[in-house]
């Protein structure tokens, strides 16, 4: 629904309405609450919402745990509420529909009905999955007064189903190009400029680097938006030149979706659906476990969303372990069908952003960091990385140990091999599933095979990384939770600095 708004306002496209049908259960859910708070707050006129109130849920009688007055919550929200008292009465329900059409807020058109009217069930949780047997079948359509072959799907009918199904899987196997998507793949031919970088701008922390990039792409793509879970003054995630989009501005680049991460998810998906702009959000890495339903839908539906997940480690500081991700970015890069980029140098996060910004089949999950950066790593670095998913920072011929490492950690990584008292080079690895998918050799040609083990260095679970250490190498990560404490503290005190890293390398290499 915030999409209608945009795309009226910006590409004068024509809008209409968006309809949901919902039920008892349904809004029980949290991300209901999310959704609706916020559709209130920006005034989305033409969202209407068909409540299925028949006050009972899957296990039984909605009162058994939700006793909330919904037209009462969703006043409270600024939407207009209607109430339809019998749902087998059509023209009411129209009547209603063309009331809440003409509304200033969305809509909620509460409908009364008795959950399998009519049926042996009627009015019983039973009703929501119980087959019907022959009898009952019979008995239903005396109530409906109707014949039994009412329930009968004519052989004609199925079978021109059937056709036109047929077809339109073929269509979607060659689907038509939006104009989003043909400019995205202009992109891809080398329109979409990559933005140059400073030097005294790459050694900031990623979320920096990110917000000056996202800045020059921003110029260059009029139909980007996005924003923050309440987030903004820290994710660093908003276009500077623009206002936010509210109910008085349909021409804001900037949501402020407020403390709904789930709901910001779903909203991304639906705008990204709907076609003909690029929509980015960003929150805190450890809170992207109240959006994973949203992501596992984004990547299920293909839609080309961008989530920006930032304060990605240990480093977070004083917060604690309840915002320092351990188990999340490992457990996203599960997640099929998304691309998940930890970038850890100036470079290979812009063409992170570069590469969100053209995907028209995916979306993709950029992971940055509190902690600064440096100067390592150069543009043809970034590219092989972002083509292989790894590249080496610090090469040496006579390399004893690959250090591989992500993110803020590649800078860990450099100071480890300068505390070594032999050779070994620097992998910066950003995208570790791209990686895994290489054939053998194209993977030797980024680890160099002859160094005599290969070293982990990653801020979160071990779990995943075995693979690319193989049985010999070691894995420096995070098995239990973070501490409160400053960055270069809580390094410490979980073995996670330089120095104690390369103690135990050189213990194991005795």
């Amino acid at each position: 629904a915030l999409r209608l708004f945009y795309s009226s306002v910006r590409f004068n496209f024509t809008i209409y309405h968006t309809y949901a049908l919902v039920g008892d259960g349904d809004l029980m859910e949290g991300v209901s609450h999310e959704a609706a708070s916020l559709a209130g707050q920006q005034q989305l006129e033409r969202l209407i919402v068909l409540y299925d109130d028949n006050q009972v849920s899957l296990d039984g009688p909605k009162k058994r745990t939700d006793v909330t007055d919904n037209i009462a919550r969703f006043q409270s929200y600024g939407w207009q509420t209607l109430q339809v008292d019998d749902g087998n009465d059509l023209h009411a329900i129209h009547d209603a529909i063309e009331i809440a059409k003409k509304s200033n807020k969305p809509a909620l058109i509460a409908v009364k009905t008795v959950i399998g009217d009519f049926g042996p069930f009627a009015g019983s949780n039973k009703a929501h999955g119980t087959p019907l047997q022959s009898k009952d079948l019979v008995d239903l359509s005396r109530n409906l007064n109707v014949t039994i072959e009412n329930f009968k799907v004519p052989a004609q009918l199925l079978s021109d189903m059937k056709k036109r199904i047929g077809q339109r899987l073929n269509q979607e196997k060659q689907p038509s190009l939006s104009a989003l998507q043909a400019y995205e793949l202009s992109t891809k031919a080398g329109k979409l400029k990559v933005p140059t970088i400073d030097d005294d701008l790459k050694q900031q922390a990623g979320r920096k680097i990110s917000k000056n990039i996202l800045q020059k792409f921003a110029q260059q793509l009029p139909n980007l938006w996005g924003g923050s879970a309440d987030l903004v003054a820290s994710t660093n995630a908003e276009i500077v030149e623009s206002d936010l989009f509210d109910a008085q501005n349909r021409a804001g680049r900037n949501i402020a979706f407020g403390v709904r991460e789930f709901a910001m998810g779903a909203v991304m998906n639906g705008i990204a659906l709907h076609g003909d702009t690029k929509i980015f959000g960003a929150t805190f890495l450890a809170f992207s476990d109240y959006m994973k339903a949203a992501i596992r839908l984004s990547a299920l539906q293909k839609v080309p969303v961008i989530y920006v997940f930032t304060h990605d480690s240990i480093t977070v500081g004083e917060d604690g372990p309840t915002h320092q991700p351990v188990e999340q970015l490992m457990a996203l890069r599960s997640i099929p069908n998304v691309e998940v980029l930890r970038p850890g140098t100036a470079n290979e996060i812009a063409l992170a952003w570069q590469q969100a910004l053209t995907s028209i089949d995916k979306p993709t999950i950029l992971i940055l960091s509190r902690g600064n950066l440096g100067t390592q790593g150069n543009q043809v670095q970034a590219s092989t990385a972002q083509k292989y998913g790894a590249s080496e920072i610090i090469h040496n011929e006579r390399a004893k140990i690959n250090l591989i490492a992500t993110g803020s950690e590649v800078q860990i990584a450099i100071k480890v091999k300068e505390l070594l008292p032999f050779p070994a080079n620097v992998i910066s690895m950003p995208n570790l599933r791209k990686f895994q998918s290489l054939e053998k050799s194209k993977r030797h040609n980024i680890v160099d095979e002859y160094a005599t083990k290969n070293v982990i260095i990653e801020a979160g679970t071990r779990l995943g990384w075995r693979e690319i250490a193989q049985d010999n190498g070691l894995i420096f990560g995070l098995d239990d939770f973070g501490m409160s404490a400053a960055p270069d503290i809580a390094l410490r005190e979980l073995g996670f600095d330089a120095h104690a890293i390369s103690a135990r390398i050189i213990e194991d290499l005795k």
